[in-house]
């Protein structure tokens, strides 16, 4: 009996714990995403938008077009796998393909955010990789937006 309360007593412990730890992560995530869009000229309160703040984030590396792009393929996706669920066959492979897809564009994404920052191209891989690590580079380091970057002329490709 004392044993089992011992038992919760630790896992509600380790469940606020971890709660606690999830919000200073989310904070300090919402820091970094406002510090960044303030540097590069917009309002910092769009990094509390769901969405409106990816558009932002697009918007200000490199064309709002290829965010219409990644949301239909985030919502193709969803809905085919939903499909596939089904046992529907063509719409599992047309899922993956979806979401092979929505990675290139975040990864070309990455590479841009990165290139409006003055960063170079492994910088943009890292913020693919392991984003809200380089996110926080971006917002409390000394880079400095430089404007939106583009792929024409192969200036960065």
């Amino acid at each position: 009996m004392l044993g089992g309360m011992i038992n919760v007593l630790f896992d509600l412990i380790g469940g606020v714990f971890s709660m606690l730890l999830s919000l200073i992560w989310w904070i300090l995530m919402v820091v970094a995403d406002w510090r960044v869009l303030s540097k590069a000229g917009e309002p910092g309160w769009k990094s509390l938008i769901p969405f409106y703040d990816s558009y932002t984030f697009y918007k200000i590396a490199w064309d709002i077009r290829a965010f219409w792009i990644w949301i239909a393929l985030v919502a193709a996706a969803g809905i085919f796998e939903a499909l596939a669920d089904l046992l529907i066959f063509p719409f599992g492979v047309l899922a993956v393909l979806c979401n092979i897809a929505y990675a290139v564009i975040n990864f070309l994404y990455c590479i841009c955010l990165a290139s409006s920052f003055g960063k170079g191209k492994l910088f943009g891989v890292g913020l693919w990789i392991a984003g809200p690590v380089f996110t926080m580079i971006l917002a409390f380091g000394s880079a400095q937006y430089r404007g939106r970057t583009t792929f024409t002329g192969n200036r960065y490709f």
